[in-house]
């Protein structure tokens, strides 16, 4: 598993636009090939990504200290075409 660097510089979405489109993305997880096409066209060198998921990661506190962590899997995507990814419909 690789995280994507969500940052203007990784694939062009900073995670507070990506968290803005969560619920889209739920209800269409072909959403998540522009990821993988925008990490295509800015980093030619970076290995190509085959599936995506969006998770949902929330750290439990207790007394101030971390108790426990939990993750949800809100969406998954297999990307079409991993070596050449286009934007789905092109």
């Amino acid at each position: 598993m690789v995280r994507v660097p969500l940052t203007s510089d990784g694939v062009g979405l900073r995670r507070a636009e990506l968290e803005s489109q969560v619920g889209t993305i739920e209800r269409d997880p072909s959403r998540l090939q522009d990821v993988a096409v925008q990490a295509a066209a800015r980093h030619p060198e970076w290995p190509r990504y085959a599936v995506l998921r969006l998770e949902d990661t929330v750290t439990h506190l207790r007394d101030g200290r971390v108790a426990e962590t939990t993750h949800e899997v809100l969406a998954t995507w297999r990307v079409v075409d991993p070596e050449h990814p286009r934007a789905v419909g092109s």
